[in-house]
């Protein structure tokens, strides 16, 4: 009776560990698909042979076939318990073996730089991606630039982004190919337009950094924002001005009851005061008064301003170009803009205000390098497609999740339960240059 007992219990362990090794077969086996780790793909390799031996039927099919003879529990406990510890010897040379690439010998900065890749011919182009809990970078084949070991990336520059790994920021820098980790940060602004960025120290205080992390204006100021030259601050006592990034020279603002001024954009930065708002120049000049209940950057030389709750377009001397007419508008890219008709039309115009056509959608979530992101079933099916005088579906509307417009000529899109890359010709259509089998692809 008690063998008989013996037999079930261990009739039962060998079901539930073989469902465990199982599960964990799956997911190496999936880690090493998604990011072409050979180590993951042994480790999966071991944990199914655990599998097959713990299973009873399994087991006495391999040992029919593999040793011709059937093992007694013991011999099966102590294969299993190798089996585990060659699993866990792959992990230990993986991370050895991450730890060996990730070694910044010859580096004059090791305390705070590593390498990253050993190609530096010219900038690659970025996408971030997830893949399992963790972020990386790809190139356009879907090959990792820097593999997923940050909790999370965001874009400041063309060249760089932002890694954060628990508490710790790291600057990265594509184009050399490598990481700074940089201590003492909590956050950093981006600016499309210059290698200097807005960033705050654990302090809360405020400062611009260079590409390498290192302080170019010490964190001093409440606030300030992004610019090509001249950068817009906040002193303590809430008053604002602007710096010269090379020069160090300040421009102060008089008008304290300035409430805000945004980051420069083609020379003008948006302000408010009084609750409106207004347009200032690189010297603090008022170029547009406060008069208008919302501005939105200047793009392509005309700033989109509401006024009396329509939208318009004014020039970089404050001038209407195209008066208020519109429900909702989207800022001109090169010459052309998306907006919403007083009758409800999504349409395209040029800067002349001339509709050049009628959308034939309901919904639209956003224009970007001439992408538009919209739907025919009010939010429920999204797709893009391309603004002109003419347009035209690079992606017809299938699925609730948007795309996302990574860059004039790089689309991310969601298809069966994952992320994949399509690439936008000079003909206008699109074509998937990375499959989908990725979390999460974003900017």
């Amino acid at each position: 009776m008690k063998e008989d007992d013996g037999k079930w219990l261990f009739t039962i362990a060998g079901w539930l560990s073989g469902i465990i090794f199982l599960f964990f077969c799956v997911v190496y086996f999936l880690i090493a698909y998604y990011q072409n780790n050979l180590y993951d793909y042994v480790t999966g390799t071991i944990f199914l042979l655990s599998t097959l031996l713990s299973i009873p039927i399994t087991r006495r099919l391999l040992f029919k076939f593999l040793f011709k003879k059937e093992l007694s529990q013991f011999q099966t406990i102590y294969l299993i318990l190798l089996l585990f510890l060659a699993a866990w010897g792959t992990n230990y040379l993986a991370e050895k073996n991450l730890e060996k690439k990730d070694n910044p010998q010859n580096n004059a900065a090791a305390s705070t730089t590593r390498s990253i890749s050993t190609s530096t011919i010219a900038p690659p182009k970025r996408i971030i991606a997830k893949s399992g809990l963790y972020f990386g970078i790809l190139d356009e084949k879907g090959n990792w630039l820097i593999p997923t070991k940050f909790d999370s990336i965001y874009s400041i520059h063309a060249n760089y982004c932002v890694a954060l790994q628990q508490k710790d920021v790291y600057l990265l820098s594509l184009s050399q190919a490598k990481e700074w980790k940089i201590e003492g940060i909590k956050q950093i602004l981006p600016n499309l337009d210059s290698p200097y960025f807005p960033a705050q120290d654990d302090k809360g205080k405020w400062g611009i950094i260079d590409t390498f992390g290192k302080w170019k204006v010490p964190a001093q100021y409440q606030k300030i924002n992004s610019g090509k030259l001249y950068f817009p601050y906040q002193e303590a006592n809430q008053k604002w001005g602007i710096l010269n990034i090379t020069t160090q020279q300040k421009f102060e603002i008089p008008d304290k009851s300035i409430e805000y001024i945004g980051f420069f954009v083609e020379g003008l930065a948006l302000f408010r005061k009084n609750q409106k708002w207004g347009a200032i120049s690189e010297k603090g000049e008022v170029i547009i008064p406060n008069i208008h209940d919302s501005l939105l950057s200047k793009q392509s030389g005309l700033i989109a301003t509401q006024k009396n709750k329509l939208w318009g377009f004014l020039d970089e001397k404050g001038r209407w170009q195209i008066k208020p007419q519109f429900i909702k508008v989207y800022s001109f890219y090169d010459t052309l803009a998306v907006v919403l008709s007083i009758k409800k039309e999504w349409q395209i115009i040029n800067q002349q205000g001339q509709i050049l056509s009628t959308l034939p959608v309901d919904s639209v979530y956003s224009y970007k390098y001439g992408l538009v992101i919209a739907s025919q079933k009010h939010g429920r099916e999204w797709g893009i497609l391309k603004a002109g005088s003419t347009f035209s579906w690079l992606i017809r509307p299938s699925t609730k999740n948007k795309p996302i417009i990574l860059s004039p000529y790089l689309i991310a899109y969601f298809q069966n339960g994952f992320w994949g890359v399509m690439k936008v010709d000079t003909l206008g259509t699109a074509k998937t240059i990375i499959s989908p089998r990725f979390d999460f692809i974003g900017e």
